[in-house]
C-alpha cells in the first residue's frame, strides 16, 4: 500500500487519505505517515481471521 502512496507523492499528487475495501493490516503504517485510513471491512468481518 505504501508503494502506491509513495509513487503518487513522487508524481506530485496530494494524498488526502487512503481507503481500502478489506483491511489486511496496513492501517498503522499508513496512519504513522499522517494519512487518514478507512476500511470497509476487516478480515474478521469476512470470517477470514
Amino acid at each position: 500500500m505504501l508503494t502506491a502512496v509513495d509513487a503518487l507523492i513522487e508524481a506530485g499528487a496530494s494524498i488526502a487519505g487512503v481507503a481500502v475495501i478489506v483491511d489486511r493490516g496496513a492501517g498503522p503504517a499508513i496512519e504513522q505517515r499522517g494519512l487518514p485510513y478507512r476500511a470497509a471491512y476487516t478480515l474478521a468481518d469476512l470470517g477470514l481471521e
